[in-house]
Formats: structure tokens, C-alpha cells, sequence
């Protein structure tokens, strides 16, 4: 579930909550699209308060770091719980996002390769 949202400058930071269900992925995916429209470049997705991340939610990401990468954007994740993260490694996703320790660090890189 994502229930908070922000853009700074070119970088939109989603903070995503809870277990995140199959019927929820969707929207994420076109709240990101919808920002990419409006020239959002760069994507940060605050994973602090995320418990599962099931392949489904995996493959959501894989899809909008696809569309942000066509765009000459980058998206990053925030705050990986180590359950999360250890997904992520499983999967042999990891190396496909930038992981940052938290979100305001994750925005401020991102922000700065715009400049």
C-alpha cells in the first residue's frame, strides 16, 4: 500500500507500507507513470514500513525501473528491512536498484545528478 507521497524537484519518493498486495500493485505503478508524465525523472521508493515484499511487488518494481531507465531516469530504494532485502537478493533483483539507508539521502543523490 502507498499512502504518502512527495516530490522534490525531479525525484518523486513513495513511501510504501505494510505487506503490499496484488491488488495494490497496480496503482503504484500508474501513480509512477502518472509522476513520469508530469516530468518527474527519478523515483524513490521509502521501504521502511514495508514487512513482504512478494514476487508480484518485485516484478512491479522491475517494471517501473524499466520505464523510469527508457525515461534517462534512476529509481532507488530506501530503508530495506533485512527480510525485504533478502527477497531482493534471492531473487537476484538487488543489483538492479540503488540502495540507500534512507530516503532523504536516496533524494538528495538522486537530486544531484540533475545538477
Amino acid at each position: 500500500m502507498h499512502d504518502e507521497e512527495h516530490v522534490h524537484g525531479t525525484v518523486l519518493r513513495m513511501r510504501l507500507r505494510g505487506d503490499l498486495d496484488v491488488t495494490e500493485l497496480p496503482s503504484i505503478d500508474g501513480r509512477v507513470a502518472t509522476h513520469l508524465d508530469q516530468g518527474v525523472r527519478h523515483v524513490v521508493f521509502d521501504l521502511a514500513e514495508v514487512s513482504l515484499l512478494p514476487s508480484t511487488a518485485v516484478g512491479v518494481l522491475i517494471q517501473v525501473n524499466q520505464r523510469v531507465r527508457e525515461r534517462g531516469g534512476r529509481i532507488a530504494l530506501a530503508a530495506v528491512p533485512p527480510l525485504v532485502r533478502g527477497t531482493l537478493a534471492t531473487m537476484g533483483v538487488d543489483r538492479l536498484f540503488r540502495i540507500y539507508a534512507d530516503a532523504d539521502t536516496a533524494v538528495r543523490a538522486l537530486d544531484d545528478e540533475e545538477e
